[in-house]
């Protein structure tokens, strides 16, 4: 009993500590409603090559063809909607412009990098700045115009949703103060 206990005194092992410290710098409240959740999958090319003034140097070229993917947040920020009773039972509901909130989940991958037999002499083609042009202002406004229709249904279905478990019988106008242009044909005053 006793050399048991010397020798579990004496075993052999490691100890080993480790610690994370984290400082949260700001809180942000956000009312940010989101309407729809885009899965989207798209390809991207970038050519470079070598040139002496406006002459491109045959063989220079460098090509980069990259796979990109990512989840894309739409809708709209809830604090600036703005409900108003126009009758007993009958409300209108202003809806500020649609937004791209956020995404998730980005990746990408280089499929094909190929490049002439001088190549050499080209800067090389920059993946990774490649890959974060690829969700710029310009393609979050584009996925917001092209799902206008959706964003509206959603945001009717939305608010619907949240009176209706109230009382079913108030009726909500939907009036959309900023959509694109191209959107905006049918009308900016919804009933539902």
């Amino acid at each position: 009993m006793v050399s048991t206990r010397v020798a579990s005194m004496f075993q052999w092992g490691t100890d080993s500590e480790s610690t994370n410290t984290q400082v949260v710098r700001s809180i942000e409240l956000k009312q940010d409603v989101i309407l729809l959740s885009l899965s989207v999958d798209a390809i991207a090319t970038e050519d470079k090559g070598s040139h002496i003034g406006t002459w491109k140097i045959p063989g220079t070229g460098e090509n980069v063809i990259m796979r990109y993917g990512s989840d894309a947040k739409l809708g709209l920020d809830g604090s600036q909607v703005s409900i108003e009773q126009t009758g007993e039972s009958a409300y209108t509901v202003t809806v500020p412009a649609f937004q791209f909130l956020a995404y998730d989940n980005f990746t990408f991958e280089t499929l094909v990098e190929d490049g002439g037999v001088l190549s050499g002499i080209t800067p090389d083609i920059d993946k990774e700045k490649m890959a974060n042009k690829l969700i710029n202002d310009e393609v979050k406004a584009q996925h917001v115009s092209t799902n206008v229709e959706l964003l509206k249904m959603q945001c009717e279905t939305f608010y619907n949703n949240i009176v209706h478990a109230i009382d079913p019988n108030i009726v909500l106008t939907f009036v959309y103060t900023d959509v694109p242009a191209d959107a905006a044909r049918e009308g900016a005053a919804r009933e539902r």
